[in-house]
């Protein structure tokens, strides 16, 4: 056997798995129709960056009518209330009160209902919770 003049090489072989330091599961609060991917898999992304979106021209059209919904019942709540105190908050019928009660529970529904859809169209966008 000859001797023959060389570098020594070292290598090293491993197998294992490799894990961000961060990671979340992102999911729509609601349902409906993807919209749009902005980032694909491996981009680099920042805090705040949208990712995803739902299909909003449903969302939009509820949180519209859940706006005019509002302001319809407001405005019978207001002439209630305003029946009432012109004179007659002394005095106020059982019909007037529960005439009252009626509309100003209305608005309040109402207004919880205009809530709820703007939450649902806020949702709407999945945002990177960190870079």
């Amino acid at each position: 056997m000859a001797v023959v003049k060389g570098d020594i090489v070292e290598a090293i072989s491993a197998s294992g798995e490799v894990d961000a330091s961060e990671k979340a599961d992102l999911i729509f609060q609601g349902s409906g129709k993807l919209a749009w991917v902005g980032v694909k898999e491996g981009d680099k992304v920042k805090k705040y960056q949208a990712i995803a979106k739902l299909d909003t021209v449903l969302l939009n059209a509820s949180y519209q009518q859940a706006i005019n919904s509002y302001t319809s019942y407001n405005a019978a709540a207001q002439k209630a209330e305003d029946d009432v105190i012109k004179g007659h908050s002394a005095d106020e019928t059982y019909a007037q009160k529960s005439t009252r009660v009626a509309a100003q529970v209305a608005r309040d529904n109402a207004y919880d209902a205009m809530k709820a859809a703007e939450q649902s169209l806020k949702f709407a966008t999945i945002y990177a919770p960190f870079d």
